[in-house]
């Protein structure tokens, strides 16, 4: 660019003009709203003697906590001049170095820098989504076939499969007043009670459904209930700090969401498919089993060891949904079926109040 020329004929100070010869305009970084910006300016002073103190003290140069500015052409001392219009009022004078110039005793080059930060609250929401592995052990393999011995006993552990959960990562900023934090302890490991729509930077992720009358309709993509669990919940304190002298600071949050979504399913005891909703599901398998009443009736029966040809188990045996031994395999017949026991490890909750954290629009 052009040099820019500073020049006030009514200064008495050291410096006698100033030149804008670099001019780095950083601007606002979308991901962290920080605003950089970087000028050289070279003055010419009046005697080899002026000091480095002097010269950061001319009115023709921009002083510390300065907002920000634009250079204009000022027709009355015909050169440009600092202007009066704040370019950028988040970003302020952070730092002034000067640098002699051994070629010429009467050159200075000063360097200055603005630094800020703007509003935090008008980032974009940060979303993005990955792949967080996890092992889990079936009885079945990818064909539906029992895990187990040729002769049909199960194996007591199952097979481990390799599979793997979406986890969402939802950042955004917010005022100091909006988060606290029990916030975060109050929520986390809870699991959606009612559909969680599936975030997206600019808004909520949408698919294109029939409509019913032989068209189709835009929805949001959705999480059913009981599906999607907060991993984690957290903020961390930014100071915002702006303007000319004195200067502005005020506090906000940086909001960090992370929720996994499963949408896994297994057999149940009634030998139904049912999602897994992050329920402990076990084999239905043991070493014992309950025989009906003596003499009939209803109710639980009596614990009983459970035996093969008079011998007790060396694996424990597959139940049915009332604890009875389900029967070994017969030569031509198949395996015993195994059914799941699902045992709840998360509640549900309203998550309502956190919604704006969660990526909701």
């Amino acid at each position: 660019m052009p040099d820019i020329i500073v020049q006030d004929p009514m200064d008495p100070s050291a410096v006698l003009s100033a030149y804008l010869v670099v001019e780095s305009d950083g601007g606002q970084q979308a991901l962290n709203s920080e605003h950089r910006y970087r000028e050289v300016w070279r003055c010419w002073v009046k005697t080899p003697l002026v000091t480095d103190y002097e010269v950061l003290n001319s009115s023709l140069l921009p002083a510390a906590g300065d907002s920000y500015k634009k250079y204009g052409y000022d027709f009355t001392v015909q050169a440009y001049i600092l202007g009066t219009t704040i370019a950028d009022p988040d970003a302020a004078v952070v730092n002034r170095t000067v640098t002699r110039v051994s070629e010429n005793p009467y050159l200075r080059l000063v360097t200055v820098e603005y630094e800020g930060i703007g509003d935090p609250t008008l980032i974009p929401k940060e979303v993005s989504s990955t792949e967080m592995p996890y092992t889990e052990y079936q009885n079945y393999d990818a064909n539906g076939r029992l895990v187990c011995n040729a002769a049909g006993d199960p194996y007591e552990s199952g097979m481990p499969v390799d599979r793997q959960r979406t986890r969402w990562t939802i950042v955004s900023y917010w005022p100091y007043s909006a988060w606290t934090p029990d916030i975060g302890e109050k929520f986390r490991n809870t699991l959606n009670q009612s559909p969680w729509q599936v975030p997206m930077p600019q808004g909520p992720l949408t698919t294109q459904i029939p409509d019913g009358m032989g068209g189709m309709t835009t929805v949001p993509v959705t999480i059913a209930p009981r599906q999607a669990k907060i991993f984690g919940l957290n903020a961390e304190p930014i100071l915002r700090t702006w303007g000319s002298t004195p200067q502005t600071t005020n506090w906000y949050w940086k909001v960090r969401a992370i929720v996994d979504v499963d949408t896994s399913t297994f057999t149940t005891t009634a030998g139904t498919t049912s999602f897994r909703e992050w329920q402990w599901v076990v084999a239905n398998v043991g070493f014992w089993e309950l025989l009906p009443p003596t003499g009939g009736g209803s109710g639980a029966g009596k614990p009983h060891l459970i035996t093969i040809d008079g011998k007790p188990l060396g694996n424990p045996w597959p139940l049915d949904a009332n604890g009875k031994m389900i029967p070994p395999k017969v030569p031509g017949g198949s395996a015993p079926a195994v059914v799941y026991n699902a045992f709840v490890r998360h509640l549900p909750a309203d998550w309502t109040p956190i919604l704006q954290f969660l990526g909701q629009w």
